[in-house]
């Protein structure tokens, strides 16, 4: 039987079913938020160029993502205004990416982890700690007059430096 549906990528990689793991994520090599946050307020913008190959020729990453999006907002600055508004938004990566092909088992798509109260709770704290700290970061970045391109590369540094258990629940690639 075939299904033809755009949510088989949901619950597939390359049309074969997701692996199911039940083995918990290993996150004792994360960051502080405190670490985290220090880290990305006191980085600089990052070059363009960084997504080049030693060859030259562009190099095909999850960050590809984050590049353009940074690029996007270089370009024009009421993009910037706007690319930076939704990734600072309350809920703005709130909820997880979940796979529920085996209900009414419940996974976390990207991981395989199996979603439960304790799951849930790690998600809603990461979850609000890390827009506390996006909002902390913006506010300190434009009270220092830096451009609305450079805040939104920060804001996506600090995602990029959440914990990977995070990080996958939320489908955060970069």
């Amino acid at each position: 039987m075939s299904v033809d549906s755009n949510f088989v990528s949901v619950f597939s990689v390359n049309q074969q079913p997701r692996k199911l793991s039940t083995q918990p994520v290993n996150n004792s090599s994360n960051k502080t938020f405190a670490e985290v946050f220090a880290s990305v307020k006191n980085s600089t913008p990052a070059s363009s160029d960084s997504a080049i190959k030693q060859d030259g020729n562009p190099a095909s990453t999850s960050s590809d993502y984050r590049n353009h999006l940074i690029n996007s907002a270089k370009s024009d600055a009421m993009e910037a205004e706007k690319l930076l508004a939704y990734n600072i938004a309350p809920n703005s990566g709130a909820f997880p990416l979940i796979d529920i092909s085996n209900w009414p088992t419940v996974r976390y798509s990207v991981s395989g982890e199996l979603q439960t109260p304790e799951s849930e709770a790690y998600f809603s704290d990461i979850a609000k700690m890390a827009s506390t700290a996006r909002t902390e970061l913006v506010q300190a970045e434009r009270s220092k007059g830096t451009p609305t391109a450079d805040i939104l590369e920060k804001v996506l540094a600090l995602n990029a430096a959440l914990p990977p258990r995070y990080k996958a629940m939320a489908n955060i690639s970069y």
